[in-house]
């Protein structure tokens, strides 16, 4: 445990840290003073560990920028989220906020605010994962105790039932487009694959004879207009879909027209 000292009618808290380095914190209220001190104590006995206070006094935007650091080996798509959310929707609100002073009800009226706005609700909710987990990194790096995000009712996605094309109205659709992107239209409709799917499917994806597609990877256009080729999110998205014969010989046909020669063609392009 420290100790207080008056001084210029001002309140000093003084603590070692482990190394036995003396910190110190001043206050208007001796007060604060005593409660920082059982704050720093209840750190260490409580818990186990130590957390240095003055962490806590880090701007928001300040840890915003160190929590971008440390999340490097993510994907880019995930990195690129975290970055938007943070500068669109976090900081804005939150940015001059000290790391560990960020109040709940605070937090609860920002998403309130957001769905009153009209954003919808799975935004509002992505939004409050981007700053609970930037919050629960600072507890994990021992930043601040505690992540307030913890103590807060994120809003409710509700479910809504997908809607699909029936086959005609599919049928209408590709054949009222030109030669080149029919054959998309139907393996579409046909693989049920996902649209960074399938504007990446390359050559060597592609088994004619037996009617089969290898779904390995996806297509993703960045903010800054680059071009992305990844894994799916998980093992699951890895799979062999199963095309009629059909289809299969209308993409066989398409390839044979449109797709750059090769296995998988130059620079990885997709058949389309």
């Amino acid at each position: 445990m420290g100790h207080i000292e008056k001084r210029s009618g001002r309140y000093r808290a003084r603590f070692s840290d482990p190394l036995g380095k003396t910190t110190s914190r001043t206050f208007a209220r001796k007060t604060d003073a005593e409660r920082f001190l059982r704050e720093v104590d209840n750190a260490d006995r409580v818990r186990g560990q130590w957390v240095d206070p003055r962490n806590a006094d880090t701007p928001l935007a300040v840890w915003a920028e160190e929590f971008l650091q440390l999340c490097r080996r993510l994907s880019p798509t995930t990195q690129e989220t975290y970055r938007r959310d943070l500068a669109r929707f976090v900081l804005p609100r939150f940015g001059r906020y000290r790391l560990g002073q960020l109040p709940v009800d605070e937090i609860e009226n920002w998403l309130n605010d957001e769905i009153a706005a009209g954003i919808a609700p799975s935004s509002v909710h992505r939004h409050y994962r981007t700053l609970r987990r930037m919050l629960q990194v600072a507890v994990q790096t021992q930043k601040v105790l505690n992540n307030p995000c913890d103590r807060v009712d994120p809003p409710r996605v509700p479910r809504r039932e997908m809607s699909f094309l029936g086959w005609d109205d599919a049928i209408r659709l590709a054949e009222e487009h030109n030669e080149r992107y029919r054959a998309l239209i139907y393996v579409a409709v046909d693989s049920g694959m996902r649209w960074s799917e399938l504007v990446g499917l390359r050559r060597g994806k592609v088994d004619l004879r037996n009617c089969k597609i290898r779904v390995t990877e996806q297509f993703m256009q960045l903010q800054d207009r680059s071009y992305l080729r990844k894994e799916p999110k998980t093992a699951a998205g890895v799979r062999s879909i199963t095309l009629s014969r059909f289809t299969a010989s209308m993409l066989g046909a398409h390839i044979d027209r449109n797709a750059v020669p090769g296995f998988d063609a130059v620079s990885g392009l997709s058949i389309w």
